[in-house]
This record gives C-alpha cells, structure tokens and sequence, in this order.
C-alpha cells in the first residue's frame, strides 16, 4: 500500500485550517532522513494507521520525489472528544540498519481445555519487540494454541519461532508465559448473616427472670427483717412488762 503526501509549509496554529478541510498535518524522519513537515489525505491516515498500526512498514509516496520511502507509522495523537487523528510521525526506515519494533501475536486455533470447560485461556502478551533489519522483521507472530489441553498448559515466549535473522530485544524473557489455560472462576456469592432471634430472646428472658429473682430474694429479705423486728418488739414489751411487775412488787 502506497500513502501519497504533500509538503506541508502551514506550522502552528494555522494547521487547523487542514484539519477544517480533512488533511492531516504530518512529519516524516529518520536515522537517514531529517524531520520534514508533510501533510496527507485524512482517509489515507486513517486507512494506513487501521491497517498497519506501529509495527508494519509500507511506503510513503512524497510529491516531487522519484520514489517512495518505506515508513512506519511512530506516532499518532488522536483529539480525546471526536476520537480524529490530528497528526502523525512517519519514521523513515534505512534498510540496511537494524531496528526494534513490537510485532503483534495473533493466536490462532481452539485450546481443547476450552472446548472441554476444562479451564479458559489467559493471553496477557500481545506483541513481542523484535530486532533486525527492516525487510527481515516479520509482520505479526502467529502461535497456535490447540495443543493447550490442561489447566497450567502455556506458551512461553521462548516458543516464538524467530525467522532467520530476527532476534528477541534484549528486555524480553525467555520463559515468560505469553498464553496459558487458567482454571474456571467460582461465582463467589456473599450471603448477609441470619440475626440469632432465639439467642437474644432467651437473653432478655433470662434478664426478666434475673431480676425478678433478685426482687423476690430483696421482699423476702424484707419480710425476714420484719418478723425479726415484730418479735424483737414483743420481747422487748414482755421484758419491760415483768420489769415493772418487779418495781411494783418492791414498792408494796
């Protein structure tokens, strides 16, 4: 696919008026190429950011030159309201130098783990960064992962079949699992605790009888203190009583 670009001599603001009008301000660089202002057709933009994304090269046809040069699409910003592209970064390659990029992984094929209910397969790795010469570097990675049948069962990135030529980046651990089948996940349901009736019923009936006993022990208490003091006052009158049968005895 060819993208056809046009120099740009609009800078700063004023590349809003090709915004207006459906171009898309640019820039293209390169280890062999110093950055130039270029603009293209919105529809090509788009087309070539969907079909390529970061990873894949095509050609970049810029007005007034014999050829085209093979690009990567570096950078894309995109306004945060109407999700359109406002500008894009081409890097123009130099196919005789080595560069690192991040190939995307596509993975193709059923696990059986997942046709069984066994398990579900887990893909925390999507694309790998890969170094080598531009023409040399593969498009995408394809890993097949019918062969995952059990739950643990994985895909290292160390499984990655490299074409001759093309290296891991140096940040890339080998025995990183990039797909794996995980056990099902268990709805977990939250059941509210029962409020205990019963137990606080009895409590309160213990509490009724509780003070009930301590009112009956303090009346009966009350009512043992009365008859000691009833029977104290009768011998006290009894006393006095012979007391006085005594006094009158001596007076006669």
């Amino acid at each position: 696919m060819n993208i056809k670009a046009k120099k740009r001599a609009l800078k700063g603001k004023k590349v809003k008026t090709l915004r207006v009008e459906d171009i898309v301000p640019a820039a293209v660089y390169g280890p062999s190429k110093k950055s130039e202002s270029i603009m293209v057709e919105y529809s090509d933009a788009r087309k070539a950011f969907s079909e390529f994304g970061y990873s894949k090269m095509f050609t970049l046809q810029l007005e007034g030159e014999n050829k085209g040069n093979k690009v990567l699409i570096k950078e894309v910003q995109i306004h945060p309201i109407t999700q359109k592209i406002e500008h894009v970064s081409f890097y123009q390659v130099d196919l005789k130098r080595t560069i690192t990029i991040d190939v995307p992984i596509i993975y193709e094929g059923e696990s059986e783990a997942v046709k069984t209910n066994i398990g579900f397969l887990v893909t925390p790795i999507t694309s790998i960064p890969l170094r080598g010469l531009p023409d040399e570097l593969p498009d995408e990675i394809v890993m097949e992962v019918g062969d995952l049948k059990e739950i643990g069962d994985s895909i290292l990135s160390g499984d990655i079949k490299l074409p001759d030529g093309v290296e891991f980046d140096s940040g890339v651990v080998l025995n990183n699992a990039i797909a794996f089948i995980a056990p099902p996940q268990k709805e977990i349901v939250e059941e509210e605790p029962e409020e205990e009736e019963g137990e606080e019923d009895e409590e309160g009936e213990e509490g009724e009888e509780g003070e009930e006993g301590v009112e009956g022990e303090e009346g009966e208490e009350g009512d043992a203190e009365g008859e000691e003091a009833k029977e104290g006052d009768e011998k006290g009158t009894k006393e006095k009583g012979a007391g006085k049968a005594k006094d009158s005895g001596k007076k006669r």
